[in-house]
């Protein structure tokens, strides 16, 4: 008698990835989710319909730290350079000038934020690849562990810090918005609520 064979097309991501979170975007031309997840110096994208292996990244010079995408491109962090990856194959950008390891990537519209583990966030024009803004955050003060865009707010970045603080900045002009009062622990994952004006 053979076993149950409910699972049979589907993965344990947790199996095939590392602790990079992954991420999730929808790709119109095949009509479904995709989700895109580390593995040491490489990344793999599965459709989120059956957990299939679509496609696997190149091969990178050090372990990826970071991952984010777009509707055009799939960031990877990979030291202190950021790649900008086509279809998974296809190198079209290369991001160059932090001095630290690259821990978070946000798209941005047509800009793409990088911040780095001395806290120097960086706004990149993306089809450029040259910076647009820099934001220097002092790690004693204002170590940034998340960052989100908030739904309907123009230009703003919620940056959440290691020392539980929230800072509201606009990244046109670089300028801070709003400083939260301070939580008693480490802000870990910012996200939008479903309702606005609120993150979780």
């Amino acid at each position: 008698m053979r076993g149950s064979v409910i699972f049979q097309q589907n993965r344990a991501l947790g199996y095939v990835s590392n602790h990079v979170p992954a991420t999730v975007r929808f790709i119109e031309k095949r009509n479904e989710n995709v989700v895109t997840t580390c593995v040491g110096k490489s990344f793999h994208v599965y459709g989120a319909n059956s957990f299939r292996l679509i496609r696997v990244g190149g091969l990178h010079p050090e372990e990826i730290s970071c991952v984010a995408a777009d509707g055009f491109l799939t960031y990877v962090g990979c030291g202190s350079v950021i790649y900008g990856w086509r279809a998974s194959t296809q190198l079209r950008k290369t991001y160059r000038g932090h001095g630290a390891r690259v821990h978070l990537l946000l798209p941005f519209g047509k800009h793409l934020l990088s911040v780095d583990e001395a806290s120097l966030v960086k706004v990149w024009n993306v089809s450029l690849e040259e910076v647009y803004l820099e934001v220097p955050f002092s790690n004693d003060q204002f170590e940034i562990s998340a960052l989100m865009h908030p739904a309907s707010y123009k230009n703003k970045i919620l940056f959440g810090s290691a020392q539980g603080g929230l800072q509201l900045w606009n990244v046109k002009n670089g300028k801070l918005v709003h400083s939260f009062k301070d939580y008693d622990s480490k802000i870990v994952v910012l996200e939008q609520a479903p309702a606005l004006d609120v993150a979780a």
